[in-house]
């Protein structure tokens, strides 16, 4: 018998997960019997099996312990002594690439249309004479039944991706306000009478010379940086992804797929059921083309739109207040030079290209997720050719000289026209795709039973927007201040140039919106923190009811197979009582997240109108601008702030950020943003399906009779455990699962991925009851996370119990009241499937409260374990 244990979020390393009850082993003690750098499996040492060979529950026969361990997939790239530096890259890109792993989690948690098996038919086949099983070549899916119009209109995959495509835009407009606006244009003032060949205190030296060309000239330049941050964020999420290429072999499928799914009474399948699923496809390129070709033209499409404003009249045209009023009556008076009627040219052309790409990306996604995209291959070449036309129109247009006499207007103070209001109107689309999302409807499902009542999708992008605003006025708002810095004025050097610093007059004027979002950031923080607080405090007196010392220790003592040493019961009750409530209050993650959306979503409005409209507002609410503005530095501090402790906590090794959220990003396939975070479950899944099939079938390397399968999984790693048993069932659904059994602790599976992924790992799939979210200021506590939520939890599915099949100690799980992370599971299969482990280490000198790890040394860890087995035939 096989012991095959898989860690979670902690990544904890091999030596760790083959530790037995009070025996732990040392890193040489272990070694990789399959497997390479990211990811493989792991047995002790042949000397240290014999020594300690662990007996199984019936029988008395040693069974075999085997870890899995995966968490270098998600961390690095795995290309040898160039991969450290790639590694650094990754983790230090871990931040901007947050925004896009949050829209893929947007896309996963829509509502999904209801799947079943078709089996395609030839037309020569006729009902008397059906075609054998062997010559179907493949297995093909289509909806269950027709699919709602809401799905199609408001929460399909194609809103979603039109979202992600809109923040690689607002990416690219970000870097364009700082190497075009910032830096070409502000950065390099007009001449003034005693002033000349200005230039920005802070630049290098070697950039002086740029100060002797006209403005066009630096734009096409500069033009190179926001191409250059796109590539560096293909770069790192291509470099992330080279070690998810694996494709372990589960056996031919064929005929007996078709076989066993045409007698099989369950017709509904869960999308974990898709056999394309865990694989690394090529449409979702297609995808990334479309991101490609509307950056460029998007950067085509802002220089243009400068150059011909700027020939107007650069200051009237400089900002929406006056554009209507005092910049479009001067035009048809205007003698314009042909590089302008040129840049009108090209802004119409990139605009197709951009219009081109928004309708490709929403008519080539499918709402069916076993088919990504349906790519239209006569688009992308020459709407290619167009954008990238468009872009080296613009670039060369706006670098020629104006003629004498026409009125160019290229010397006057200001800034990039154009970009203080585009990054507005991006994030203003957004939060309109965002509202269009915030009511769906679910067929057969409850909304309490679903996470933030069903309104995953503008959650996570409400997350997604949120941070990638702060993330861009961190960027703008850094580099500003970088520029300025605190130099004063210096006088005129050998050849003439003059540096200025932080005057008034030559302040860098930076995109209104960032600069009020920046304010109000810190409005949000204050408040988000405030509530937290008072309900934390609430929550505190309420959960007295049932977090008491004496009951503390007394439930220790009872769940204890033998009396702990206790010479001090008031100090480990009142211990006991401190780490249960810590739990009970992370538990509540998924309302806090619901209230940190809902205040962002309302900061981030707020924004917009206060910076769209402050031509207009400002002279009445002087006051109310001034304090916003004079407390951004405030927000940008708390929040670089907030991200440097992370950035440092991920540069440890086999760490990353915000681990429970990232795992969460990065486990579904990347199917919604190109340039999103890798997905580490494409090899995971399949891999670990593998070996489970490779032990039963007794096809591994020691040529072994079949054998069974004990799963022992921790935290995330029953999801990703639980995916490859429906994964197996997927490919052989012949295979003999009455073999494998599985033990799961410290899971969210039923509290935090069905809920907020409910077709992919809801009640219905799980074959769990449903459960509600815990209010931030309620009691909380054991009876609130075991109460069942009334009324329908999801479409007949096959589900888990019908994979395992029915009976006793199929699934066993094993939860605490001190685990942080950790839920009960409530199958409905047998509810006495829960095993409530030990809230204390019992191999420890002194008393240790333990929490969401150390379930291994846990008395009733192999109590588990012989329940498991003992359902296995």
């Amino acid at each position: 018998m096989l012991e095959l244990r898989i860690h979670g979020i902690r990544n904890t390393p091999p030596h760790e997960l083959l530790r037995s009850g009070k025996r732990s082993l040392k890193p040489d003690d272990v070694e990789q019997t399959v497997g390479d750098e990211l990811a493989g499996f792991y047995r002790a040492r042949p000397v240290l099996r014999t020594r300690a060979a662990v007996p199984a529950a019936n029988g008395g026969s040693p069974r075999v312990v085997e870890a899995y361990s995966w968490g270098r997939l998600a961390r690095f790239t795995g290309v040898g002594m160039a991969g450290k530096v790639a590694d650094a890259a990754v983790r230090t890109a871990w931040f901007l690439l947050m925004p896009f792993g949050l829209t893929n989690s947007a896309y996963w948690s829509r509502p999904m249309p209801v799947l079943r098996l078709r089996q395609p038919q030839p037309e020569s086949q006729t009902a008397d004479a059906p075609t054998p099983p062997a010559e179907i070549p493949h297995v093909i899916l289509e909806y269950a039944d027709a699919v709602p119009s809401n799905i199609q209109r408001w929460n399909g995959a194609g809103r979603i991706r039109l979202f992600a495509l809109l923040l690689t835009l607002f990416f690219v407009v970000t870097l364009a306000v700082v190497t075009l606006d910032l830096i070409a244009v502000q950065c390099f003032p007009p001449d003034k009478r005693a002033y000349p060949d200005r230039v920005c205190s802070t630049l290098p030296g070697a950039l002086d010379g740029l100060a002797d060309w006209t403005r066009g000239q630096r734009i096409a330049v500069f033009a190179l940086g926001p191409l250059l941050g796109l590539g560096f964020l293909a770069v790192v999420a291509h470099l992330g992804r080279t070690g998810f290429h694996s494709r372990p072999q589960l056996g031919t499928a064929g005929a007996g797929v078709l076989q066993q799914e045409r007698a099989t009474a369950v017709p509904k399948l869960p999308v974990l059921m898709i056999r394309t699923l865990w694989k690394a496809r090529d449409d979702i390129r297609h995808n990334g083309w479309i991101h490609v070709w509307a950056a460029i033209a998007t950067i085509a499409a802002v220089i243009s739109w400068d150059g011909v404003w700027t020939r107007v009249n650069a200051k009237a045209c400089g900002n929406l207040g006056s554009f209507f009023a005092g910049c479009l009556p001067q035009l048809p008076g205007t003698r314009l030079d042909p590089a302008a009627f040129a840049l009108m040219a090209v802004w119409v052309a990139a605009l197709l290209a951009i219009l081109a790409a928004v309708v490709e990306t929403v008519r080539s996604s499918s709402d069916n997720p076993e088919i990504l995209s349906t790519p239209h291959a006569n688009w992308i070449v020459p709407v290619c050719v167009l954008a990238l036309a468009a872009l080296a129109g613009a670039l060369v247009a706006s670098a020629l000289p104006c003629p004498e006499g026409y009125s160019c207007n290229l010397g006057v103070e200001g800034r990039f026209l154009g970009l203080g209001t585009a990054p507005a109107g991006l994030m203003f689309a957004m939060l309109l795709l965002i509202v269009a999302s915030f009511w769906p409807k679910r067929q057969g499902y409850t909304t309490t039973a679903l996470g933030w009542g069903g309104r995953g999708v503008a959650v996570f992008s409400t997350l997604a927007l949120g941070s990638a605003t702060i993330l861009s006025c961190a960027i703008v708002g850094g580099t500003s201040a970088l520029l300025q810095g605190t130099l004063v004025r210096r006088a005129a050097t050998d050849d003439g140039m003059w540096r200025f610093g932080p005057f008034a007059h030559d302040a860098l004027m930076l995109p209104s919106v960032f600069e009020q979002f920046s304010g109000l950031l810190f409005v949000v923080i204050i408040v988000t923190a405030g509530v937290v607080l008072l309900a934390v405090l609430r929550a505190k007196k309420l959960m007295t009811a049932w977090n008491t010392p004496s009951q503390a220790t007394d439930d220790l003592l009872v769940d204890s197979n033998t009396v702990p040493p206790l010479p001090d019961a008031e100090l480990a009750g009142l211990k006991l009582v401190a780490a249960r409530r810590f739990a009970s209050l992370m538990h509540r993650a998924e309302a806090a997240v619901s209230l940190l959306a809902t205040l962002l979503f309302a900061g981030i409005f707020a924004a917009l109108l206060l910076g769209t409209f402050k031509e207009w507002w400002e002279p009445k609410a002087t006051w109310l601008y001034g304090v916003i503005e004079g407390v951004g530095g405030l927000g940008l501090t708390a929040a670089g702030a907030a991200l440097g402790i992370l950035a440092v906590a991920s540069a440890k090794k086999d760490a990353r950020p915000l681990a429970l959220l990232w795992d969460i990003m990065c486990f579904m396939p990347k199917a919604a943003h190109p340039f999103g975070p890798p997905c580490y479950a494409e090899r995971a899944v399949p891999e670990f399906a593998a070996r489970i099939a490779a032990w039963v079938d007794g096809d591994d390397a020691a040529k072994r009779a079949p054998g069974r399968v004990v799963i022992s999984a921790h935290s995330l790693g029953a999801v990703i455990a639980v995916s490859a048993l429906f994964h197996l069932r997927a490919m052989r659904p012949d295979f003999p699962f009455r073999q494998v059994g599985l033990m799961t602790y410290g899971t969210q599976l039923r509290a935090y991925f069905g809920r907020f992924f409910p077709e992919l790992l809801g009640p219905a799939v799980l074959a769990t009851t449903g459960v509600s979210r815990t209010g931030l200021g309620a009691a909380g506590g054991p009876a609130s996370e075991r109460q069942p939520v009334d009324g329908p939890s999801g479409p007949d599915y096959l589900n888990l119990s019908d994979v395992l099949g029915a009976g006793d100690k199929r699934w066993v799980n094993l939860y605490r009241r001190t685990d942080y992370l950790g839920f009960p599971i409530m199958w409905r299969e047998q509810d006495t499937s829960e095993i409530y482990a030990q809230e204390m280490d019992p191999f420890t000198y002194q008393f240790l409260v333990v929490s969401h790890s150390d379930y291994l040394q846990a008395p009733q860890y192999d109590e588990a374990i012989a329940a498991v087995v003992s359902g296995l035939p």
